[in-house]
């Protein structure tokens, strides 16, 4: 690995490590009220970096369809093991002289 890798890689571990530590220390205490935790720093940082990640698209539930899966795979393999192989032109047998 690149000196580069490494830096990456080290500066990742640290952010990560940074955030659980932050993460557990801001579950472990309590505030009385909402506005008391939007005045602690701690908090106020877990619940900015945690806003911030989007919520994922609902999944439609669509109904399930069966397919012929069987049928679609054995047919490829039928004509790729019945072709030829074409070789090029310079793989061909030596030529007498």
């Amino acid at each position: 690995m690149s000196a580069h890798a490494w830096w990456q890689l080290y500066v990742t571990l640290v952010a990560a490590i940074s955030m659980v530590l932050l993460m557990a220390t801001a579950a472990t205490h309590l505030h009385k009220t909402a506005l008391a935790a939007e005045d602690c720093a701690l908090c106020c940082n877990v619940i900015d970096k945690i806003a911030d990640l989007t919520v994922p698209p609902a999944v439609a539930m669509t109904a399930p369809v069966l397919l012929p899966y069987r049928l679609l795979t054995l047919a490829p393999l039928a004509l790729v093991f019945s072709s030829n192989v074409m070789l090029p032109p310079s793989c061909g047998p030596p030529a007498s002289v």
